[in-house]
């Protein structure tokens, strides 16, 4: 192995002036080869090379982000992606299926036995791996910005605002939601900002503090970030901005929220030409931050599991409130088999990069977009109530009525007004990763009409079985607590 990664070495940082696609491969080699087996409790074997003794400079730690940038690809954009639609009521596991069956039946295990099956560790393992990177990234960019400062303020927003996504990614599925408890007292997740393996974080911060912790990176990276490039497969300030509306939502400040989700909007509006036909192209003028599929190493999208290894079908949930207007564009992102009554989800295009051998993740994932502005925004003036109900019903017309030419403006107001905020965000945003986190934070419950086995039809909330299981190894290395009922 050792040979390997020196060999890996050799060939990257020989090559002087590389571009991202040239040596992102060799990058992803690397981080394999480093983070196969590993949490981040565990420490690296003595002897074996470290990224210590190649990252010599700004160029180095940039080809390093680079590598990040591959790692957490997969994170983003792959099986992930489908857990929280999953354990709520957008899709289920086919009959026969193997994967996230016990999320789907609210059974998840915190033991490394049948992981993959059973619970979210590994993805744990990945997510700390991908901090552990951007956290030496960060240290790299401060211990050589003397070569170029506008350069490493650069590489420290983008590994910033990497670490706070990724931070937010743990807090939603491992602890129940910010206003669960009056201060957000609860348990979210341990919070480490060393890239060194000693340096092991020995509790779980509150959730309080994680938010805090999430906002801070995010509002310096966008502090760090340069004037937006029009490149969305990198961090950008714009996709900053995004992520602290998003963020903002879930914490409940709606007033900042609205703030940050209005000014995307400013300079990135919603797309209403080709509209929902580009979504997901390099064509989707809203998007703020997508993934580009890698013709070297194939990222399994989530659409991989819709339409080529199928393993999960659309939920007649799901598929009944997209199909309420006969004129509603969304009604193609589910495709009925009349035969069966089964619905597949053909959200995603096909077959739109060339040299990706498999069409079903032929595509550009968006992660953040415009259209989630909008309904930020509506939801947010929704919950301040009185007279910032016209703002909210403004924003959410304007989803309603690009995607349905035949809708007509939403009058509601109070609670009702809420509902079709939320309704409307579950048809918008649906098989995006949202659904999940969306009810808990909504301290809604989850009610199937369409499942598998009756015995999971409700789940109501709070419970204890909506969030997952903290790793076994966590909690008996370290002593990490676990939470309830696991």
């Amino acid at each position: 192995m050792q040979k390997i990664i020196v060999l890996v070495f050799k060939l990257i940082f020989n090559m002087s002036v590389m571009k991202k696609k040239k040596y992102k491969y060799l990058l992803f080699l690397y981080i394999i080869c480093f983070s196969c087996g590993k949490d981040f409790l565990n420490f690296p074997v003595p002897g074996v090379l470290t990224r210590q003794d190649y990252v010599k400079d700004l160029q180095t730690t940039q080809e390093f982000l680079n590598g990040i940038y591959n790692k957490v690809s997969p994170i983003l954009a792959g099986n992930t992606l489908l857990y929280p639609e999953v354990i709520s009521d957008n899709i289920k596991p086919v009959t026969g299926g193997t994967m996230f069956n016990a999320h789907y039946n609210w059974s998840q295990r915190s033991s490394d036995v049948n992981s993959n099956d059973a619970n979210l560790n590994l993805l744990s393992v990945n997510i700390y791996n991908v901090i552990s990177g951007c956290n030496f990234v960060i240290e790299s960019s401060l211990k050589f910005e003397k070569e170029n400062q506008i350069k490493a303020a650069d590489l420290r927003g983008q590994a910033l605002t990497i670490r706070a996504l990724m931070y937010y990614m743990l807090v939603n599925i491992y602890s129940q939601p910010f206003n669960y408890t009056t201060n957000a007292s609860h348990p979210g997740v341990a919070i480490n900002t060393e890239s060194d393996w000693n340096s092991i974080p020995v509790k779980r911060n509150t959730v309080s503090e994680v938010y805090n912790f999430i906002l801070d990176d995010l509002k310096k990276a966008d502090e760090l970030l340069p004037p937006v490039t029009g490149n969305t497969f990198y961090i950008n300030s714009y996709a900053v901005k995004g992520l602290l509306a998003r963020v903002l939502l879930s914490k409940g400040d709606h007033r900042s929220a609205c703030d940050y989700a209005r000014y995307v909007l400013s300079v990135v509006p919603i797309m209403t030409a080709n509209y929902p036909g580009k979504l997901y192209t390099l064509q989707e003028t809203e998007a703020l931050f997508q993934i580009p599929q890698n013709s070297q190493v194939p990222i399994l999208f989530s659409s991989y599991y819709f339409r080529t290894s199928v393993q999960f079908h659309a939920s007649s949930d799901i598929a009944s409130i997209l199909n309420e207007s006969t004129t509603d564009l969304r009604r193609s992102w589910v495709t009925k088999n009349v035969t069966t009554n089964i619905w597949t989800v053909t959200k995603y295009p096909q077959g739109i990069i060339a040299n990706i051998s498999v069409p079903s993740i032929s595509y550009y994932h968006t992660v953040i977009r415009s259209s989630e502005m909008c309904l930020i925004a509506a939801e947010a003036y929704a919950k301040l109530g009185g007279s910032f109900e016209d703002s909210s019903r403004f924003y959410l017309n304007e989803i309603r009525k690009r995607a349905d030419i035949k809708a007509k403006d939403i009058v509601a107001k109070g609670p009702s007004l809420l509902d079709s905020v939320y309704k409307e965000r579950r048809k918008e945003l649906a098989f995006e990763g949202f659904r999940m986190f969306d009810l808990l934070r909504w301290n809604l419950g989850i009610n199937r009409t369409d499942v598998t086995n009756p015995l999971y039809k409700q789940l109501p909330f709070p419970s204890n079985m909506a969030i997952a299981p903290i790793p076994e190894k966590d909690v008996l290395l370290i002593g990490l607590e676990q939470n309830m009922d696991y």
